[in-house]
């Protein structure tokens, strides 16, 4: 009897929550139309729901750690608990086994499915919002080796100048003026002084520090954001160098500007101007770094010219940086392959390799003698 009607609840339940485990799937099939009509996602999404969704970072910006991290680990060790849970029902009675089984296991797809949703909704959309170019008004056209070459000349001449403007450790590599901890709090005033206003819709928030040490660094990442709590997040243990720019990279991200690219982009536009050579230093060195990374490709005997313009104290930087990284070269491939899949289930055809239109963005400033 017991048996009886614990199977049929079981099941009824089942057919129950089925359909709420196909929310993601929904959220998705409407998440990949908007690719289609990007003016309609940049005018109603990210210039008008998601501003109001990330004033939600209120709730954790004052704290000095990053919430985003701790759930994470919570959601880890839930998820192993379910998996523990769904194969526990082995030892339930032999009747029972099977439609436990897949009452737990549809419980978990609902939960999965309902995250998924809440991830798109909550952030994902901008990735189908306009191209930066057409709502900044450049014009991205492919470039010349030439255009390429006088991009990384003004960037390398910036570079030495801004560098003589910078502290320095005892090995004569850059050292920030301010703290790590510092930077995170003036993120948000950098980009409010220097972004156009539709860069600044929403809310503000600060950046967070991530609390596990090294765990950034062993996955190769220098920051991550996490929609979940609107909450960017750093890598405190990188080297000094692209710390500051890396910090408004993950804010452009909070800002809704989702494209690796266009955050790398506007980590430099919003600096490029700022007397604060913690950023604008930053920012110029992320800048010249990929566009002398396409330069090698291109021209490698342009490249060995635009390399020896830089200052030793710029090469001493880029080789310190390098020097830290390089301990974690293990881990990369499989970092960038992750990477490489998430951005593509994105619609970023390119994937890891669309990085490089950051230099496409720059390039098109030069051409309106605002770089």
């Amino acid at each position: 009897m017991y048996e009886t009607l614990y199977n049929k609840n079981t099941m009824k339940n089942v057919f129950i929550l089925l359909p709420f485990a196909s929310t993601g799937v929904i959220v998705h099939v409407v998440y990949m139309a908007c690719f289609t009509n990007p003016v309609f996602v940049e005018t109603y999404y990210s210039r008008g729901i998601y501003p109001i969704l990330n004033r939600f970072a209120s709730a954790t910006a004052a704290l000095p750690y990053s919430a985003a991290e701790f759930l994470t680990y919570a959601f880890l060790a839930c998820l192993v608990f379910s998996v523990i849970f769904i194969i526990s029902s082995a030892f339930r009675p032999k009747k029972q086994r099977l439609k436990s089984a897949l009452f737990r296991s549809v419980v978990l797809l609902v939960v999965l499915s309902g995250m998924y949703a809440y991830f798109t909704l909550a952030w994902s959309f901008n990735y189908a919002r306009e191209p930066l170019s057409a709502s900044l008004g450049l014009d991205a056209s492919p470039a010349s080796v030439d255009e390429l070459y006088g991009l990384c000349e003004k960037l390398a001449l910036r570079a030495d100048n801004l560098r003589t403007q910078t502290l320095e450790d005892e090995n004569g590599v850059f050292k920030m003026n301010k703290t790590k901890e510092e930077i995170n709090t003036q993120v948000k005033y950098v980009f409010a002084g220097n972004a156009p206003p539709f860069m600044n819709l929403g809310g503000q928030t600060n950046v967070k520090g991530v609390f596990t040490p090294g765990l950034l660094s062993s996955m190769n990442t220098l920051g991550i954001f996490i929609p979940f709590t609107y909450e960017p997040n750093i890598n405190m243990q990188m080297p000094d160098l692209y710390f500051a720019s890396s910090a408004l990279h993950e804010y452009a991200h909070y800002k809704g500007f989702a494209r690796e690219d266009e955050a790398n982009f506007i980590a430099y536009y919003v600096s490029k101007g700022s007397q604060d050579t913690d950023f604008s230093y930053s920012s110029t060195m992320l800048a010249l770094n990929h566009a002398l990374s396409q330069l090698g490709d291109k021209n490698p005997e342009l490249y060995a010219s635009a390399y020896s313009l830089l200052s030793d104290a710029v090469k001493r930087d880029f080789d310190n940086n390098a020097v830290y990284w390089s301990a974690f070269k293990k881990s990369r491939e499989t970092n960038e392959a992750i990477n490489n899949r998430y951005l593509q289930s994105n619609n970023q055809e390119d994937g890891v390799q669309s990085y490089g239109r950051m230099v496409d963005l720059l390039i098109a400033l030069d051409r309106t003698g605002e770089l």
